[in-house]
């Protein structure tokens, strides 16, 4: 071996240890830097399907009948009380006429 071999070689075992720490470090850096990339993208991904499912459940809320109080009481059973109100209604005009013309 010439002599320039000879002093790298050295010069590259003396920094041998600092050189294996300095790379355990960067591999630990990015093996940290990966799980957090990760996490963050399932965290995404679960944010994203709770969303979609809140959404989709208020579009299913939305899309059923809104019933009122009054909507559960049986108002016309038999029909009875639409044609009394008709009869109501017109009853009071032909009263009026009535009276208008008897005066």
């Amino acid at each position: 071996m010439s002599q320039k071999k000879v002093d790298a070689y050295k010069a590259e075992k003396a920094k041998r240890k600092e050189t294996v720490e300095s790379n355990k470090k960067k591999q630990k850096i990015r093996s940290l830097g990966a799980k957090i990339a990760g996490l963050v993208i399932a965290a995404g991904i679960v944010i994203a399907l709770v969303i979609t499912g809140i959404n989709t459940y208020k579009s299913y809320q939305n899309s059923k009948p809104a019933y009122d109080v009054s909507e559960f009481a049986v108002q016309d059973y038999t029909g009875m009380l639409k044609s009394t109100e008709a009869e109501q209604a017109t009853e009071p005009a032909q009263t009026e006429a009535e009276t208008t013309k008897a005066e």
